[in-house]
């Protein structure tokens, strides 16, 4: 088990080691992901592995919040695929490569700062940019029809 615990004894909350480097390829495995809530990272970690946070298809993650090292490099292939409670994603300035789907199907996902890394590959945020983009299109379509109004 990723982290050793049972789980109905997982913990909501994970903090990794201040010294910690990288978070390995699917570090976190059912009997963990349904309990997390936040995940803290240490400035120390560079790289996020592949599939490290992300849930089977069907069962989705339960993380609400991350926050990232600030000294973040690399978050690998569907990282965080599958999480069906972050809002919002805050990407630390430092990180120079986003893999394939890192953040895909992710439901609920509606705000991501400072997303400015190089793409590796296509479909970074697939799922997620539909929903956004239809939810535009609705606001759109509403203000055009007068039914909302804009202020400065």
């Amino acid at each position: 088990m990723a982290l050793g615990v049972q789980q109905d004894t997982a913990p909501r909350e994970l903090t990794f080691r201040d010294g910690t480097l990288c978070i390995a390829h699917d570090f976190m495995d059912r009997n963990t992901y349904e309990k997390i809530r936040t995940i803290n990272m240490p400035n120390t970690i560079q790289r996020i592995g592949n599939h490290s946070f992300s849930a089977p298809y069907g069962y989705g993650s339960n993380i609400e919040f991350i926050r990232f090292s600030n000294n973040l490099e690399e978050i690998g292939n569907e990282a965080f695929r599958y999480n069906k409670r972050i809002e919002s994603l805050n990407i630390p300035n430092s990180v120079k490569k986003v893999g394939y789907r890192a953040f895909a199907n992710m439901e609920k996902l509606a705000t991501v700062k400072n997303y400015n890394a190089p793409i590796s590959g296509e479909e970074v945020l697939p799922y997620t940019h539909r929903r956004l983009l239809k939810r535009l299109m609705m606001i759109f379509t509403k203000f055009r029809q007068g039914i909302i109004t804009m202020k400065d």
